[in-house]
């Protein structure tokens, strides 16, 4: 599999057992929401797998650092890629993702807004964008049905 070198010092950065995003991120000289979106997409092409503990191990052992054009062009044209996950989120898993799917879904039977849904989410460590919520909402089917109403018919004078 090809990575790309800063996936590779993230992978590095992991095997020693490091789990402090914050840390991680100041020691790589990246952001740190860029560090927690090259743990997920790592995780999502299952080169790294979150064990229950909160560390990470490595489940691919041919990794090659290349180019990132050539990372991309390898990853978009890979069949093996995956594409038919289980979890929108990968890096959520077992009880913490049952709680998740309960507190997501409460909020959008409640009609809170999305956006307080991810500011109330990011208190309790939860990173998501718009985009990745409305994907965990649409895959465990957690937007309440709505009832159709009638239309009532309004006479003018």
């Amino acid at each position: 599999m090809l990575i790309r070198q800063v996936e590779q010092q993230v992978i590095f950065e992991l095997k020693k057992g490091k789990t402090d995003f914050k840390k991680m991120a100041t020691r790589l000289q990246i952001d740190y929401s860029t560090l927690n979106s090259l743990v997920r997409r790592l995780a999502t092409y299952d080169i790294i797998r979150r064990n229950d503990n909160g560390t990470y191990s490595v489940t691919s052992a041919e990794l090659t650092v290349a180019s990132d054009k050539e990372v991309h062009n390898h990853r978009k044209n890979n069949p093996n890629r995956r594409l038919d996950m289980d979890n929108p989120l990968p890096l959520v898993m077992g009880e913490e993702l049952e709680d998740l799917k309960e507190f997501v879904a409460i909020q959008c039977e409640e009609d809170v807004p999305r956006s307080t849904i991810l500011v109330r989410l990011k208190r309790y460590g939860y990173d998501l964008s718009r985009q990745e919520l409305l994907q965990f909402v649409e895959f465990f089917n957690l937007a309440p049905k709505r009832k159709k109403t009638k239309e009532t018919e309004v006479e003018v004078a």
